[in-house]
């Protein structure tokens, strides 16, 4: 088993852009922001990039949105959350004829 060093990572970090050197510490990048950050409120300038979930009354935007949430984490930190909360406002309905799970839409 290979062991991962802290300068491995950070090397990796800074080649995928979502850190750079700034002397002797490391600045997080616009998309290191958008992607791991736990508290979007942090980086003001990105908050308005947050992931938004939206249910309307109808199949349009000009029906009424009957449920509104906005994002608060980065994408990699909070999509099980966004996977969660969209599940939540989909109606589905599961069958278990003949033992045998069945989604239904």
């Amino acid at each position: 088993m290979d062991i991962i060093h802290e300068s491995d990572i950070i090397q990796s970090l800074i080649e995928d852009n979502i850190i750079v050197s700034s002397g002797n510490s490391f600045d997080i990048t616009n998309l290191g922001a958008y992607t791991l950050a736990k508290d979007m409120n942090s980086f003001p300038h990105l908050k308005r990039r947050t992931v938004r979930i939206t249910k309307y009354e109808g199949n349009y935007k000009t029906d009424n949105a009957v449920y509104d949430a906005i994002g608060n984490m980065g994408i990699i930190v909070g999509f099980h959350n966004m996977i969660v909360n969209i599940m939540r406002h989909i109606p589905y309905v599961e069958d278990y004829t003949g033992g045998i799970r069945n989604d239904i839409p």
